[in-house]
C-alpha cells in the first residue's frame, strides 16, 4: 500500500502594496457603498481584502505613531535651537578670546609703561641729588665773586661785622677746598 502525500496547497497572495485597480469612474460615494454600517468594507476578492488590510495597517501605524512623531518633531526643533545656541556660544567665545588677547596686550603695555615711569622717576631722583651735590660744591666757588665784590666795596670797613662775616666765609671756602682737593683740581 502506497500512501500518497500531497503537498499542502499554497495560496499565492499579492504583495501588500498591490492595490486593487478601480475603474476610473468610481467615486467616494461608490466606495462608501461598498462598506457596511460597521465601517468594514465588503470584501469580494482576496485583492479587496489585502487592500483593506493594508489601509487598516497604515492608518493604525499613523495613529499609534502620532505621539512619537510629535515628540520627534519637538526633538528636531530642540536640536536646531541647540545648534543655534552652540553657534552663538562659539561666536561669543571667539569674541571673548579676542578681548582677552587685547586686554593682555594693553596690560603688558601698561606694565611696561609703569616700569619705564618708575625707572624715569628713579633717574630723576638720582639726577636731582647729583644736581644738589653739584650746587653744594659750586657754592664755595661762586662765593669768590660775591666775596670779592663785598671786599672791594667802598663802604666796607675793616671794623664792621660784615667784614668779619666775609673773612669767616673765606675761611669756610678754604677749609672746603683743603678737604676736597679732587674738586679743586677739576676746576683748574
Amino acid at each position: 500500500m502506497e500512501s500518497t502525500v500531497s503537498a499542502p496547497l499554497r495560496v499565492r497572495t499579492p504583495p501588500a502594496h498591490a492595490a486593487r485597480a478601480r475603474p476610473t469612474g468610481e467615486t467616494k460615494a461608490q466606495e462608501d457603498k461598498e462598506t457596511d454600517n460597521s465601517g468594514v468594507p465588503q470584501v469580494a476578492t482576496t485583492f479587496d481584502f489585502l487592500d483593506w488590510y493594508e489601509s487598516l495597517c497604515q492608518s493604525s501605524i499613523k495613529v499609534n505613531d502620532a505621539p512619537y512623531e510629535a515628540y520627534y518633531k519637538q526633538l528636531e526643533d530642540r536640536k536646531e535651537e541647540c545648534v543655534a545656541l552652540m553657534n552663538q556660544i562659539s561666536a561669543t567665545m571667539g569674541d571673548l578670546n579676542k578681548l582677552s588677547e587685547e586686554y593682555k596686550l594693553v596690560s603688558d603695555k601698561t606694565n611696561a609703561l609703569h616700569t619705564m615711569s618708575e625707572q624715569l622717576l628713579a633717574d630723576q631722583n638720582k639726577l636731582s641729588s647729583i644736581g644738589d651735590e653739584i650746587k653744594h660744591n659750586l657754592h664755595y666757588f661762586t662765593q669768590v665773586e660775591h666775596l670779592s665784590q663785598r671786599l672791594n666795596s667802598p663802604t666796607m670797613s675793616v671794623n664792621s661785622d660784615s667784614f668779619f662775616n666775609v673773612l669767616a666765609k673765606i675761611d669756610e671756602c678754604l677749609e672746603y677746598m683743603k678737604a676736597h682737593p679732587s674738586v679743586v683740581h677739576c676746576w683748574t
